[in-house]
């Protein structure tokens, strides 16, 4: 049996590595921690404690991003992702999580690869596309913690600019942390368990966060979308790995 201090450490360390990728990005958070968090936590309790996290980190980065944020521009986004969440959070209540990792992990590589390789088709009517999308990020969020591949794939297409891609999704991925939160209560979900180890894993969440922030300014324009993709992909054969037992 794994020492609690080791299982600790190395779960902090996960949260302040996936925080400063997000801060960096502006996604890829629980992309990035669930896969590696199943390894040292309760998966009941997984989900739950990374959308209280999820919440903090993205009030913290919303500070500097309001600006950008592209409201008129994604709220059908938004609107989409209301009606996803409760679906979501039934699915995580009686899906088997192996099987949706496996299916999104699948769908996230391989949009990220026809990206990568600039097959794309720019939307003319965005608005139309933005509810099916934004309910597609709902049901994730409500069942993985994950909205984002879809939003990713979605801005990366239409040509939003590293600014309002980051702030952008941001906004959205706040949103959803709070339209969340109450579903989860309601679902008994969000448990002094949770709140616990939320609050534990905080202060890794809350360095990562405003060093990937700082770094992010400094990274050119084509380099990051480039690196957005990559790291879609990435994340895709890690969701994969998990959702076949190899992580």
């Amino acid at each position: 049996m794994m020492d609690i201090s080791l299982a600790l450490t190395a779960a902090i360390a996960i949260i302040l590595a996936g925080a400063l990728i997000q801060g960096l990005a502006g996604f890829g958070f629980s992309q990035f921690a669930i896969p590696l968090l199943v390894l040292f936590m309760a998966s009941g309790e997984l989900i739950p404690v990374m959308v209280v996290l999820s919440l903090f980190l993205n009030l913290l980065m919303i500070q500097d991003l309001r600006k950008d944020v592209q409201a008129r521009r994604i709220w059908p986004l938004m609107a989409g992702g209301i009606f996803g969440i409760p679906l979501g959070t039934y699915l995580l209540i009686v899906a088997d999580p192996n099987h949706l990792k496996l299916l999104i992990g699948a769908l996230i590589f391989i949009f990220g690869l026809a990206q990568l390789l600039e097959i794309r088709k720019r939307l003319a009517n965005e608005k139309a596309a933005m509810a099916p999308i934004g309910f597609a990020g709902g049901v994730l969020q409500g069942c993985v913690s994950m909205s984002g591949p879809p939003l990713i794939l979605f801005f990366s297409n239409q040509g939003f600019t590293k600014q309002q891609f980051r702030a952008s999704l941001i906004a959205f991925f706040l949103f959803m942390n709070i339209a969340t939160l109450p579903i989860y209560l309601f679902a008994g979900l969000i448990t002094a368990t949770v709140l616990t180890s939320s609050a534990i894993l905080l202060p890794g969440l809350v360095v990562g966060t405003l060093a990937g922030s700082r770094l992010a300014r400094r990274v050119p324009e084509q380099k990051f979308r480039k690196g957005v993709l990559v790291l879609v992909m990435v994340f895709g054969c890690m969701s994969m790995a998990s959702g076949f037992g190899m992580i």
